[in-house]
């Protein structure tokens, strides 16, 4: 099992293709998935602000969690999305 160098490198081009499309492929994915993420938590804010709003006829002071008090909300993020100010 003799190989030559024309035959090593056509294998090492091979896999260095193949690792390329892998890695192009998994940051598309990972992209997607942070935006799909992100895009759920916005989509839930907007929920439970709206459903604050028709209760109680105001939007919320503050969002304050885990305990918010009568005029506050909770709106928490999913994994490391962050919501950084919320004022009314």
């Amino acid at each position: 099992m003799d190989f030559t160098i024309v035959e090593l490198l056509v294998v090492i081009v091979v896999i260095g293709i193949l690792a390329a499309i892998t890695i192009v492929s998994y940051t598309g994915i990972s992209s997607r998935a942070i935006t799909a993420s992100v895009q759920a938590d916005l989509s839930n804010a907007s929920t439970q602000l709206k459903t604050f709003y028709a209760i109680n006829g105001a939007y919320p002071t503050a969002n304050n969690c885990p305990t918010p008090g009568a005029t506050e909300i909770c709106l928490k993020p999913s994994g490391s999305n962050t919501l950084y100010l919320y004022t009314s």
